[in-house]
């Protein structure tokens, strides 16, 4: 087995004409087998030889206008008279819209051109947006720690949008310093989030261990505070933080928030992985889509809250 510069060509050739509707290129590259299988993403995208998949698939992409396809990473490999390439790519539509996706391409030597046998086309997608996972310990704290109030004398029902941040893989980041600089660091950490969150207008509810929970009158400035975040978490490599919030209705008393926005929110965050941020459906509807760039949507189950729950990564 050897690594395959050839091959990887191909593709990118193949990516090319994709851009430039050079959809000729990319028929000639399949095979005419009857064991050839394409798969996509779609429910329904199971191809077999026996038709014509070139034309199925390249009639499928007409639909679809592609401005950029820019490979994150790309391996290929041959053995003989076969060979693959495994590539993600990010892709931004004609339309606009940016979105990352995977394919693998294993070929075999037909004729002594390389000719394609099967292909598989996916969108990544977390375990926890697709399982509805469980929370994390820090997101799970964070809600344990609340008492029920909802029938507490003095609490009150609001409109709010509820923002947790989690550290991610704190414990084995803490394990590579000593206790009192990790501790440092987690003050200075919170630090930055008090003067984000309070500077939007916000309220820290609570911190615990790398968590933290807090609340906005506003989604547009809980979008903006949790951009800020992400943009001072990353820079010069600092720590690596998952960001999730939903907006609805919240019960308050004193300086505690509960409810099932709050539960909500905290399944989102646990779905977000480092250095994004996941906001719900309900919350994108609360703003003007001219000030925030979203991901298209994703569906997601998320654990203990019934129904499909649609998830949208704020571009920050």
């Amino acid at each position: 087995m050897q690594e395959s510069p050839e091959l990887e060509a191909i593709i990118r050739r193949v990516l090319r004409a994709r851009q430039t509707s050079e959809f000729d290129t990319v028929r000639n590259i399949f095979s005419e087998s009857e064991h050839l299988v394409s798969v996509g993403s779609d429910v329904d995208e199971w191809w077999k030889g026996g038709i014509d998949i070139g034309d199925v698939i390249t009639e499928d992409w007409e639909d679809f206008a592609v401005a950029r396809d820019e490979v994150r990473r790309i391996e290929s490999f041959e053995n003989g008279n076969t060979g693959w390439v495994v590539m993600e790519a990010e892709r931004t539509s004609a339309a606009g819209l940016v979105h990352l996706y995977r394919m693998t391409w294993v070929f075999v030597l037909e004729g002594g051109s390389w000719r394609v046998i099967h292909f598989h086309f996916s969108i990544p997608v977390s375990n926890e947006v697709l399982e509805g996972g469980d929370l994390t310990w820090t997101l799970a704290d964070l809600l344990g720690s609340s008492e029920a109030i909802d029938d507490v004398e003095g609490a009150r029902t609001r409109t709010a949008t509820i923002v947790f941040t989690d550290i991610v893989d704190s414990t084995a980041l803490s394990a590579t310093m000593k206790d009192a600089a990790w501790s440092a660091l987690l003050d200075q950490h919170f630090e930055m989030l008090d003067d984000i969150v309070r500077g939007e207008g916000g309220t820290v509810v609570k911190t615990l261990g790398d968590g933290g929970m807090f609340v906005f009158a506003s989604a547009g400035a809980a979008l903006r505070a949790a951009a800020s975040i992400q943009r001072l978490a990353t820079e010069d490599g600092r720590l690596p933080v998952r960001i999730g919030m939903h907006s609805g209705d919240v019960v308050t008393h004193e300086d505690d928030v509960v409810g099932l926005t709050v539960a909500k929110a905290a399944r989102v965050a646990s779905a977000a992985g480092p250095g994004t941020i996941l906001v719900s459906a309900t919350t994108v509807g609360m703003v003007n889509g001219h000030e925030f760039d979203f991901a298209p949507p994703k569906a997601a189950e998320l654990k203990g809250i019934s129904g499909t729950h649609h998830l949208h990564e704020l571009r920050w």
